[in-house]
């Protein structure tokens, strides 16, 4: 069957298939960025303010991981920032099918079969998925973030593969990257290959002082990222961010998503993802084709269970409840240690196995992240907690775990011809991947959860140029129109006024807030009367629509209020 094919057809088609699918992601995307001229998303205008700033003076306006404004900046150079940020967020976005093959192909691999049919179907999830899309459109960074971190990813199973001294360097350099790019993204990579790059060593029996000069130079690198972290937490992943951990569960299953004015649902890719995590640790354990691999395999990976429930429970705190979960994961670490131990002994396995162990943990740890998000009892009611941003990300465990579950689909699958006849597993992973792009095309773009900025809302954030004096701060309940107020007002925004003396803070409040018709739209209509009392309306079509209030004002118009409406509206609550 090969021997008709020239040798450096798989290259060349799975270039021509990646090239394909680069471009078709792009115009997808850039489809629903340009159909608006303004940007789109709750946080739309937090990037062409950052990519302003970085253009006119070289720095962020505000503190925040700067290698994705900085991969965007050339975008927003040659055009404009908002045309900028939103190439920035369809290029990127749409590459992640590059390191996502990659990756694919590494945990899909069957024995010396390249893994190029797991790869494409990795590329074709991980770029068609409604969370991918969903990226692109709201968490811009987070999405341009697992583009670097699936790079990062992939150049560790590289240097765990082969582990000479610049793959080393060069996938300590890509986990570097993911950190300057998302916290998230860090996070990903430092979970994945940390752990399978000290298993890896170990199991190549090279954990001797002079071979283990790779590894602690990466956990001397990783030490230095903490630090780093600890003296910037805004910018860089750090210990203070483990507090994202606290309220992660709720007693209500569900798994769906909040979004304004509704619910997100992503296709339920959080199930699916369940669903192969459960299908790949089946392929995982069939690669063990004897007892004592695979009593090897669970003994490794209640061990790791054990460690992270551990380590979790210490950080979070939590007294007894987590004095127990902590004594739960050193039973599941000795647990696994004595059932490796006896599967050595009884069954005549050596601890250090194989090279490979390092692409077998990665794989595991994938399935864990899958297994996780997939968690009903995740607390994702919070639009910016760490539950959420886990479940819009459930399409890149989701494509992993597909790809380690075609490793032994396309075993089995090319079995089922004889001789000559006998295709390669790839070619059934390509029909796998052209079938998916046909059902994704069918249904359109997946825009769920899309946020358009109405014109009348930009025409109002535009009336208010001028409006706000040196000095003052736009204090702003929603993140929305914030960042909109920054890029057109070009004013100081604040969410809280507490940081502020009361002379700087005035009060920006759309109808959404003040509600039509509520004790609190009579009171701004009537102070509009009073010469002493300043409300400066903004909407082009009704009075309160938009408004700005000094503070002074403000105090006045609170102090005739209920005091049910008075205590509520003091507190200022912010979305």
């Amino acid at each position: 069957y090969m021997g008709a094919l020239p040798a450096w057809w798989p290259q060349v088609g799975v270039a021509i298939a990646l090239a394909a699918l680069v471009v078709w992601s792009f115009v997808q995307r850039w489809n629903v960025l340009s159909a608006s001229p303004f940007p789109l998303g709750v946080d739309g205008y937090f990037y062409p303010v950052q990519l302003r700033s970085l253009l006119e003076t070289g720095e962020l306006q505000y503190p925040a991981s700067p290698l994705a404004f900085w991969l965007m900046a050339p975008f927003a150079a040659a055009t404009d920032p908002i045309t900028g940020a939103k190439l920035g967020a369809a290029v990127l976005g749409a590459l992640i099918a590059l390191p996502a093959y990659a990756v694919g192909a590494q945990l899909g691999r069957d024995g010396d079969e390249r893994g190029r049919g797991a790869g494409l179907i990795a590329a074709v999830l991980a770029t068609t998925s409604a969370g991918s899309m969903y990226m692109t459109i709201e968490f811009v960074k987070n999405g341009i973030g697992l583009t670097v971190a699936m790079t990062a990813l992939w150049l560790v199973l590289r240097a765990l593969e082969v582990p000479t001294r610049r793959r080393t360097i060069v996938a300590i350099l890509g986990i570097v990257a993911a950190v300057l790019t998302h916290k998230m993204a860090a996070g990903i990579v430092i979970g994945i290959a940390i752990p399978a790059a000290l298993v890896e060593t170990h199991q190549r029996g090279k954990l001797r002082w002079r071979r283990a000069l790779p590894i602690g130079i990466a956990l001397g690198v990783l030490g230095v990222l903490v630090l780093i972290g600890v003296a910037m937490p805004r910018r860089f992943l750090s210990p203070a961010d483990l507090a994202l951990l606290d309220n992660m569960f709720t007693t209500e299953a569900d798994w769906s998503l909040p979004a304004l004015g509704g619910k997100l649902t992503f296709g339920y890719e959080p199930a699916i993802g369940a669903v192969l995590a459960i299908a790949a640790s089946w392929a995982l354990l069939d690669d063990k084709r004897s007892t004592r691999g695979r009593l090897l395999v669970v003994g490794r990976v209640l061990q790791c269970v054990g460690v992270m429930m551990a380590l979790g429970a210490i950080a979070i705190g939590g007294g007894a409840i987590a004095g127990g979960i902590v004594g739960g994961g050193l039973v599941l670490v000795a647990g696994g240690l004595l059932l490796r131990r006896w599967a050595g002994r009884m069954l005549g396995a050596s601890l250090r196995a194989h090279a490979g162990a390092g692409r077998d943990v990665a794989a595991w740890c994938a399935l864990a992240l899958a297994a996780v998000i997939s968690l009903p009892w995740l607390d994702a009611t919070h639009s910016q907690g760490l539950a959420m941003r886990l479940r819009v990300i459930a399409f890149v465990p989701m494509a992993l775990c597909a790809a380690i579950v075609f490793r032994v689909i396309g075993r089995y699958a090319a079995r089922m011809f004889d001789g000559d006849r006998r295709p390669p597993p790839a070619a059934f992973g390509v029909v796998i991947a052209i079938a998916i792009v046909a059902i994704r095309a069918g249904g359109g773009p997946q825009t769920e959860g899309q946020v358009v900025t109405h014109p009348a809302l930009i025409a109002s954030v535009q009336a208010a140029v001028g409006k706000i004096p040196d000095g003052g701060v736009a204090v702003v309940q929603e993140r929305h129109i914030a960042f909109m107020f920054a890029w057109y007002a070009q004013v100081p925004i604040s969410m809280r006024p507490e940081p502020f003396a009361p002379e700087r803070r005035y009060r920006v409040m759309p109808l959404a807030f003040i509600q039509i018709g509520s004790a609190l739209d009579a009171s701004l209509l009537s102070a509009r009367d009073q010469a002493e009392l300043r409300v400066i309306g903004l909407h082009p079509l009704h009075p309160n629509g938009m408004v700005i209030v000094p503070e002074a004002t403000w105090q006045v118009i609170l102090a005739r209020l209920s005091p049910f409406d008075r205590m509520r509206l003091d507190a200022w609550p912010t979305i």
